[in-house]
């Protein structure tokens, strides 16, 4: 069972974690329900609940009526499913600059674990 992770920019923000945080109780228990499912699961977590985006970049689907949140994420190591980015989806599909964003971050941490930062 892989453990997830917020990604941290290098100055220590979580983004993932700051967006959840300005959601309501409901909501954000809903989609922690829904990370903790993908713990659980990992890469056996199919639609609806989870989709494959592009190469290694996949999206944790979550629907809390009237609204569809959606978490972008990797696996990492086989040990660890990292929470790049979150955002509220408003049309059909996924906007360009919302991949664009959860690809840099995921760039971004692959980088500095090269170079020796830890998993935290």
């Amino acid at each position: 069972m892989p453990k997830a992770i917020f990604y941290k920019t290098k100055s220590g923000k979580s983004p993932v974690e700051e967006f959840l945080l300005e959601l309501d109780t409901k909501t954000r228990a809903k989609i922690f329900r829904a990370i903790i499912r993908l713990e659980e699961l990992g890469f056996r977590l199919i639609r609806p609940e989870a989709a494959k985006i592009k190469d290694k970049l996949y999206e944790l689907r979550v629907e809390y009526s009237p609204n569809n949140f959606r978490i972008i994420y990797f696996f990492y190591n086989g040990n660890y499913v990292i929470l790049t980015h979150a955002f509220k989806k408003k049309s059909q599909k996924l906007k360009p600059d919302d991949i664009k964003t959860a690809e840099d971050r995921m760039n971004d941490f692959e980088e500095r674990i090269k170079r020796g930062e830890t998993i935290s």
